[in-house]
């Protein structure tokens, strides 16, 4: 099975990113009545670890071949850790497209975190929208997935002012009742729902104690 790595070596399988992707969108349609690829729903990957998510978005059937170009040029978002990931990443995403569609142009979604664009998810109101991704865990202990993986559910809920879906697929994460309880009575009233998935492992010499990918969705309510 094809993988997806990481540059600390994690690694999640297209199919949980993939998982992550469709559920989104299922609930962004039974939420908000919107879908992933519908016009001005923007979509978010905060917690770019590579460009893997908004590259299976771009592979999947979830936006209109018609419309894909527009939805690549102003309704997708990635932010990375450090300029000198940028062109990478940009790289990686023009390719994906041009593979896919046959189309070249360039990719501005691109950004530092910390330096918010005025089209990205959080600096539009009217929402839904959409932030997705894979954050990689500072270390390969259980604890370390946990924690990241809750951070950036976290993270996700503060930022989506005008309301939609965050979802994160993170390796080696598990989210137990214990740790879902508390996640909920700290985001209410805001978080309606929570669902949590655990997908199985796919197993990695590199890293023996990965014991599958959990994915989690929340649905945010607007503020105010």
């Amino acid at each position: 099975m094809t993988r997806v790595g990481f540059p600390d070596g994690e690694l999640v399988v297209p199919d949980a990113i993939d998982f992550a992707l469709r559920s989104a969108d299922q609930l962004l349609r039974s939420e908000f009545g919107r879908a992933i690829g519908d016009v001005g729903v923007q979509v978010g990957d905060p917690f770019t670890g590579s460009a893997a998510v908004v590259c299976r978005l771009l592979l999947s059937d979830l936006i209109d071949p018609e419309t894909i170009v527009a939805k690549y040029r102003a309704e997708l978002h990635l932010e990375v850790a450090d300029a000198a990931l940028v062109a990478p990443t940009t790289a990686a995403v023009q390719e994906t497209l041009r593979r896919h569609v046959g189309v070249s142009t360039p990719f501005t979604g691109v950004h530092v975190a910390g330096v918010l664009p005025a089209a990205a998810p959080e600096s539009r109101p009217d929402g839904p929208a959409l932030l997705i991704g894979n954050p990689v865990p500072p270390g390969s202990q259980r604890a370390d997935a946990d924690a990241t993986h809750l951070g950036a559910l976290e993270e996700g809920a503060a930022r989506l002012e005008g309301g939609g879906v965050v979802a994160v697929a993170t390796a080696g994460a598990r989210v137990g009742q214990a740790m879902s309880n508390w996640l909920r009575r700290r985001l209410a009233p805001r978080v309606t729902s929570l669902y949590v998935y655990h997908l199985p492992a796919v197993g990695s010499s590199r890293h023996p104690q990965h014991t599958g990918s959990a994915v989690s969705l929340l649905v945010v309510d607007p503020v105010g």
